[in-house]
């Protein structure tokens, strides 16, 4: 029995959980758009600051679903957002790279 899966390319990844929800996230230059749940479709694009020190996420009619900041050694010092779903529903923070969720490190 199959409770997750994950296909990676390059600047393109795709994953499946245990509740059959599917996301697709591309990598275009150093942003990040998501798109999560077939069944309720959810576009989130993701925008760094120049020094990958803040993140703002905004959905598809550009309203912000989160926004967060980091220590310069990448521990959130502000996470802000609509709901507390919605911000966990995020994949990517500091430096843009995806957190194990079993390890808690981040794969570069």
């Amino acid at each position: 029995q199959i409770q997750s899966q994950r296909n990676y390319l390059p600047s393109l990844d795709t994953s499946t959980n245990k509740a059959k929800q599917q996301a697709n996230t591309l990598h275009i230059g150093t942003h990040i758009l998501s798109e999560i749940n077939k069944d309720n479709p959810q576009t989130r694009y993701q925008l760094s600051s120049h020094l990958k020190t803040n993140t703002l996420e905004l959905n598809d009619q550009a309203q912000i679903i989160s926004y967060e900041s980091y220590s310069p050694y990448g521990a959130t010092t502000l996470i802000a957002g609509k709901n507390k779903t919605q911000v966990q529903q995020k994949r990517y923070r500091y430096t843009g790279k995806e957190r194990d969720d079993s390890s808690g490190l981040y794969y570069y």
